[in-house]
């Protein structure tokens, strides 16, 4: 786990081994996931549908991003701008889980934009 992702605490590490995975008949080990929450198309995105869509946002939202993700950059890559009234918080010694990469970080930002949001 951790050679896969260096930037996983030894505690994050051994929770998501242990919680993430299922036990195959033969012994093996394999990733729980579902299928459901994982809906890709079976053709590439259209970047035009996919812009229609983030321009439609009219909430408060609140973007991560992990500095070491192998994804652009949603500043540099325009999508973060197609998201009308959005904040992102570019995260340093992080890939693409930033939540498991910089929990501390991703906890005081998150309850910071909440209680900006909805107040006190």
């Amino acid at each position: 786990m951790k050679e896969a992702n260096p930037h996983l605490s030894d505690d994050v590490a051994r929770h998501l081994t242990l919680h993430g995975t299922n036990w195959n008949a033969d012994g093996s080990l394999i990733w729980k996931f579902d299928n459901y929450a994982r809906p890709f198309a079976p053709y590439d995105h259209n970047l035009d549908d996919m812009g229609k869509i983030l321009n439609q946002i009219e909430c408060p939202v609140l973007l991560f991003w992990g500095m070491e993700s192998r994804f652009a950059d949603p500043e540099s890559d325009g999508h973060g701008a197609r998201i009308k009234n959005h904040r992102l918080i570019k995260v340093a010694g992080a890939g693409h889980w930033v939540h498991h990469d910089q929990l501390e970080i991703f906890l005081r930002e998150t309850a910071s934009f909440l209680k900006s949001e909805v107040g006190d």
